[in-house]
């Protein structure tokens, strides 16, 4: 009897990871699409994947990408990248936020840059040349 009930809870379990981890990739590429639909100018567009490609070397981008854009620009990038521009529908993910802003700092990136790549990381936004990932 001890043995129907464990495997029972324990099918139960797998079901419930099954359909959250479901959840989580429709969620996932739901944010994308919006992310996706959040407009940026080529010269934000191009700023941000300089910003990118030095993320995915791991080592701050030698010249700053973001010096030949306005204040109003650096603002926007900043506002779009934000926790709070995020929708609440798709969760605040702040501990992962915090957790990729950190270890961007501990590699030499300026906050201005890690807030950005975290944004595009987390809110899905200036990836359209790099295709989906998956986040949470």
């Amino acid at each position: 009897m001890v043995y129907w009930v464990a495997g029972s809870v324990i099918f139960v379990a797998i079901i419930y990871f099954m359909i959250n981890k479901q959840g989580a990739k429709r969620r996932n590429r739901e944010l994308d699409t919006w992310g996706a639909s959040i407009p940026i100018s080529n010269v934000q567009q191009e700023a941000m994947t300089k910003l990118w490609e030095a993320s995915q070397i791991g080592k701050p981008p030698s010249q700053n990408p973001l010096q030949n854009l306005s204040s109003d620009d650096r603002e926007y990038l900043l506002k779009i990248c934000s926790a709070d521009f995020r929708p609440a529908k798709f969760g605040n993910a702040n501990v992962l936020r915090y957790a990729a802003f950190s270890t961007l700092i501990d590699k030499g990136f300026n906050p201005e840059h890690a807030a950005i790549i975290v944004g595009m990381i987390f809110n899905g936004v200036g990836k359209k040349n790099f295709g989906s990932e998956e986040v949470e």
